[in-house]
């Protein structure tokens, strides 16, 4: 069969045309000649959960998708309906860099949000919210000179009432000005793109006079066609495991990618604390999309569903891992470490740390790191609050000279691309091993090297509030996250709450300590002793806690390098108080005509279970299976829109997440998660609790 593609509109009402816009997007732009190729639909590919790929014949005139880009898909490793690798990308979306597959660079270099991502091409959006007249969305990729067909595909869920106007670029020529982003699924096509210095640059920009925040760019896929011999990128098939033995335990975002040692095996070294279970999974998104575990306790046949049980090991130890993700057979082996050559000191070595100006790569000035840090066992050393500048170079050292191990990362150059926290990640020893370095890395870090696995942590540190002021008390797993801010201090607004107990004469409205991590076992901050002074404090897990001030609304500053905290008390009559606020999404039981339409907004209760003026909340409000959510200070998008810092799918329970109320702002996603829960927004405050009602009087 051959199908002639001309003038397609924006609607597509029939299979064929879908179908040929996913396949060919193949008008619109200038230069769109009509374009005539066979079209096979055995070689179609459908929901494509296996990530098994055929090559539909998608491009013109001998033409291939050299890159194919879903941006914003949260799976950006698996393909869904109708998609393909492209020759030099083996992902759907990256941060501009490497291709771990094709080893060609490309990627999205402006910053950045990833609105939502569903399996459709056209639902998955990444946009740009910084409100910049002439700035936008930017990609690159590396090409030989030559000429390209380039494709842009177009969604606006939100329908901005026709603000969404964009310019079109490539190689900073505008390829078409004013150009309206529909609300229905709409493509450009332009030809004949010459590139002239190895690397096209494309982007979609604001209109050089448009700043409005209901205006920002947005793209949903792009596709690079031309003439190349080269084959489609191999869907490279990945496995990560995530378990009790993680720093931040089961937290499949930071899990580990397990090595491929060929014939599908994958393996990994871990170090677990203590007895625990772990699991593997196929991308490090979603924690309760489909995995492999075992399918019930005590079993070791392992199953690929949502709904497995964890692989348990019986004590603490080093483990090697193996799992075969074809025939689903895995070997947990006790590590041999006889060979180990016991280290009694290890060292930061480097440049760029305020606390050793003048370190420059001196190992006399290299910064200790402390053996069996927080007791994680003999072999693991680390460093918490090691404050970088700017501009940061790093390795590790065993002693201060360089006659000893000289250990550097596997995958610095990953790193030093995006400059991003990594967790287990693989070091190297030798001589002149890749360092670290990091630009606009600024602030106080975790560092956590385990040399008898050859493995090391880095993370930026954080601290959270626990005891009073925080929605949990003293549960430490619900502990309040403050912010890092500025010369090592981090900072939080909150409202203290407890009344006053006249017979606890040293902290007559309750306490509270400052914790590194959610954890008891990690930084403890607090009074030396509360009886002789309220300013002296010590990390310890002795130390006391510091009295809360009286109940209202305060901002918290704690410096853990100095040991230093304020307490300031907001000024209330700078923040007038609101009489209504809507919960605005879709997905809640009693409100089926909600679906993000403004006038069916919830409404909320002001004074939420009597918490004051600035809280509204709701009781018992029902979710379905698949909910969306963000808040609304009017019947209306204009004025406050309310969403979330970090957006996209997470898992209730939410405790004092952070809202979001500058500009265009992410959505809440709960997916199979139904039930009953409480929520609640303090405005004044900017935090949100979304917690399943417990009370049993919902129905």
């Amino acid at each position: 069969m051959k199908i002639n593609i001309k003038g397609l509109s924006r609607n597509w009402a029939t299979l064929v045309s879908a179908l040929a816009v996913s396949l060919l997007g193949g008008c619109g732009g200038s230069g769109a000649d009509d374009v005539a190729f066979d079209y096979n639909p055995e070689t179609l590919i459908s929901e494509n959960s296996s990530n098994e790929y055929v090559e539909p014949p998608r491009a013109p005139d001998g033409f291939k998708v050299i890159y194919y880009v879903d941006s914003g898909d949260g799976t950006p490793d698996k393909l869904e309906a109708l998609e393909t690798f492209g020759t030099r990308s083996s992902t759907e979306d990256q941060a501009y860099g490497t291709d771990a597959v094709t080893g060609f660079k490309w990627g999205y270099t402006s910053d950045t949000a990833q609105y939502y991502s569903d399996g459709n091409l056209y639902g998955s959006i990444r946009g740009d919210e910084r409100d910049i007249a002439g700035e936008g969305i930017e990609y690159s990729f590396e090409l030989e000179n030559g000429s390209y067909t380039v494709v842009f595909g177009f969604n606006d869920p939100w329908d901005s009432e026709g603000l969404r106007h964009v310019s079109l670029t490539a190689e900073d020529v505008v390829l078409e000005e004013d150009y309206y982003i529909p609300v229905d699924d709409e493509f450009k096509r332009f030809d004949s793109v010459e590139v002239s210095d190895g690397v096209l640059n494309l982007g979609i920009k604001r209109n050089i006079a448009n700043s409005d925040p209901e205006a920002d760019p947005q793209i949903s896929w792009i596709e690079i066609w031309g003439e190349t011999d080269e084959q489609v990128a191999a869907p490279a098939a990945k496995s990560w495991i995530v378990g009790d033995f993680q720093v931040d335990a089961w937290s499949l975002s930071t899990a580990p990618q397990m090595t491929p040692v060929g014939d599908d095996w994958y393996e990994m070294t871990v170090h677990f604390q203590d007895a625990g279970g772990f699991k593997f999974f196929d991308q490090n998104q979603f924690l309760n999309a489909d995995n492999w575990g075992v399918e019930s306790e005590n079993s070791t046949t392992i199953t690929y569903s949502d709904d497995t049980f964890p692989i348990v090991v019986s004590e603490a130890g080093y483990y090697d891992i193996r799992f075969n993700i074809t025939s689903l057979v895995y070997t947990i082996t006790t590590s041999d470490l006889s060979a180990l050559d016991p280290q009694n000191e290890m060292f930061v070595i480097g440049v760029g740390f305020p606390q050793e100006p003048d370190m420059n790569w001196d190992t006399s000035k290299a910064i200790p790191l402390i053996k069996n840090f927080r007791g994680m066992g003999e072999q693991v050393f680390g460093i918490e609050g090691l404050e970088f500048s700017d501009e940061v170079e790093l390795k590790i050292i065993n002693e201060r000279s360089w006659d000893g191990m000289d250990i550097g990362f596997v995958n610095a150059a990953v790193y030093n691309e995006t400059g991003a926290d990594f967790f287990w990640g693989e070091t190297i020893s030798g001589s002149g091993t890749p360092n670290l370095a990091y630009s606009g890395a600024a602030g106080l870090y975790t560092l956590i090297f385990d040399y008898a696995a050859n493995r090391a942590t880095l993370f930026k540190g954080r601290m959270y509030l626990v005891g009073a002021g925080s929605l949990g008390s003293w549960d430490v797993g619900q502990a309040a996250e403050l912010d890092q801010v500025d010369n090592g201090w981090f900072e939080l607004s909150l409202r203290f709450t407890a009344e006053e107990n006249p017979e606890e004469l040293e902290k007559p409205y309750g306490d509270f300590k400052f914790v590194s991590e959610q954890s008891w076992d990690a930084g403890n901050f607090g009074l030396v002793d509360r009886s002789i002074s309220l300013i002296e404090m010590i990390n310890s897990g002795s130390s006391a806690g510091i009295p809360a001030p009286a109940p209202g609304y305060y901002v918290l500053r704690f410096n853990p390098e100095s040991l230093a905290y304020s307490i300031t008390a907001i000024d209330l009559e700078a923040n007038p108080t609101r009489s209504e606020m809507f919960i605005v999404g879709k997905g809640y039981v009693d409100y089926p005509d909600l679906d993000w339409s403004v006038e069916n907004a919830i409404p909320m209760s002001r004074d939420f279970q009597e918490r004051g003026d600035y809280v509204f909340g709701l009781e018992c409000l029902e979710f379905g299976s698949a909910v969306d959510m963000k808040f609304l200070g009017q019947l209306g998008w204009d004025g406050l829109d309310a969403g979330f810092v970090n957006g996209g799918e997470q898992t209730a329970p939410l405790v004092g997440v952070k809202a979001d109320v500058v500009g265009d702002t992410s959505d809440l996603k709960l997916i199979d998660q139904p039930g009953f829960y409480d929520v609640s927004f303090d405005y004044l405050i900017n935090r949100v609790n979304v917690i399943p009602n417990a009370s049993g009087d919902c129905l």
